[in-house]
């Protein structure tokens, strides 16, 4: 459903942000010029905007590079970006400054179902690269440095909704990435220098203590994740590293996926088996690959074809059921994951079927008894009829096959037989009926 959005400022960029809201009913979006809007999903309706935000032209320093836009005005954009609580009470926005100033970011916390402001406008001399919030909705988490060039970063712990200062953790790189527990006890905190490897560790949210030592990546981390059960974690780099670590102590818990090229967006399927990767170029690239790929978080290994795009890919998700996949860019794409829900004992008697063969203790390949294989095909063809039964496209294909061997082993009365199979399966193909003729002859 299209939902119009105001434009704030002649000079404001009309990109938008978005953001789907806890209860499944509506989006939180944010445009580049400082926009808040809260839209219903079923006809686009405005349930409340607040624009506190807003860029003007007098909060932009009188700065001789900040560019002008095609009516001679200062192109004044900003980014502005949302978090939203578990429960749907708050939502917290900050914005980032894309010119330079003393004030590199802003922060302030809206009711989710009001629009009422429930803080104090908050500025910082560093951008704020992520953020998130604690399950309970008590604790803001955010992640502070500078995307470009060699200087410190921080974490922030602050509370909501008056966001007063818990804790502050100060690290010797920017933090680009942030994820804390479902029982609010660890925050992950990723990121690092242009100048050195990327770096990433566990700390206490109470005190701010490191609990880990510093998980290394080849690159900048630019992705942070707790699992469920708050003991494994996901990080990935901008150069296509993505690690699983076990969160008490560092140590891998499987071999790292490695996408091949920038990392741009992951995405974790509901039963976090697998991850979903968007690669995108790097700021002026066009030759790198503009792909989404699955991969399997136990073994590192990708599963299936990748998802090509034409343009640049900015966001990958998986929906709630993990039925669906759908990436952002040039164009929208959203396809269906085929799922598997047969057990692993029938699917490796299926294996075994399919080639007479299964794997002994020292990874080498047996033949399956007669007895065990006809077992098998008798219980699963049973259970699983459409798995036994070829379609006319694949029976064209497997007898166009045979047909060809038989004629390569100069035998007539095969290719015969098989040539009247193929003239029941296509009986429109005229090809057919001259080499039946041929072979009669």
């Amino acid at each position: 459903t299209p939902a119009n959005y105001p434009q704030v400022n002649s000079s404001a960029a009309s990109d938008v942000y978005k953001r789907q809201h806890p209860n499944f009913k509506s989006v939180v979006t944010t445009s580049f010029c400082g926009l808040v809007t809260r839209s219903r999903f079923s006809d686009g309706s405005i349930i409340f905007q607040r624009d506190d935000l807003r860029v003007t032209p007098e909060k932009v320093p009188a700065l001789s590079d900040i560019g002008l836009t095609s009516s001679n005005q200062p192109y004044i954009e900003s980014r502005l970006k949302t978090t939203s609580d578990p429960g749907g009470k708050w939502i917290v926005a900050h914005e980032n400054y894309t010119w330079d100033a003393p004030r590199r970011s802003q922060l302030l916390v809206f009711d989710s179902r009001t629009g009422q402001r429930l803080s104090e406008l908050l500025s910082f001399d560093l951008p704020i690269n992520d953020a998130v919030i604690t399950a309970d909705g008590n604790h803001w988490i955010g992640g502070f440095g500078l995307r470009f060039g060699a200087t410190d970063g921080r974490v922030e712990v602050r509370s909501l909704p008056e966001l007063r200062l818990v804790h502050s953790i100060r690290l010797s790189h920017p933090v680009r990435a942030v994820a804390v527990a479902r029982d609010g006890r660890w925050i992950v905190a990723g990121g690092g220098r242009h100048d050195r490897p990327g770096t990433v560790s566990v700390y206490d949210l109470d005190s701010g203590t490191p609990r880990t030592v510093n998980v290394r990546h080849p690159n900048k981390v630019t992705f942070a994740k707790l699992l469920s059960d708050d003991t494994r974690v996901l990080t990935g780099s901008i150069d296509g590293t993505i690690k699983l670590w076990q969160a008490g102590t560092g140590e891998p818990l499987a071999p790292a996926i490695r996408v091949g090229d920038r990392l741009g967006s992951v995405a974790i399927d509901p039963t976090e088996r697998w991850v979903a990767t968007a690669c995108t170029p790097a700021f002026g690239g066009v030759s790198a690959p503009r792909l989404v790929r699955l991969w399997d978080l136990q073994t590192g290994e990708p599963i299936g074809p990748p998802y090509p795009h034409s343009g640049g890919v900015t966001r990958v998700t998986v929906s709630h059921d993990g039925r669906f996949l759908a990436s952002t860019g040039s164009p929208l794409k959203v396809v269906e994951i085929p799922q598997e829900g047969r057990p692993l004992s029938e699917l490796k008697a299926l294996s075994q079927i399919l080639t007479g063969g299964q794997l002994d203790q020292t990874e080498t390949l047996q033949p399956v008894s007669k007895s065990s294989f006809m077992t098998q095909w008798k219980l699963l063809s049973k259970k699983y009829p459409r798995s036994f039964q070829a379609s006319v496209e694949e029976d064209n294909h497997w007898y166009r096959e045979q047909l060809s061997q038989a004629q390569r082993n100069k035998d007539p009365r095969a290719a015969l037989m098989l040539l009247n199979k193929l003239i029941a399966i296509d009986a429109g193909d005229p090809s057919l009926y001259k080499m039946k003729i041929g072979h009669l002859k």
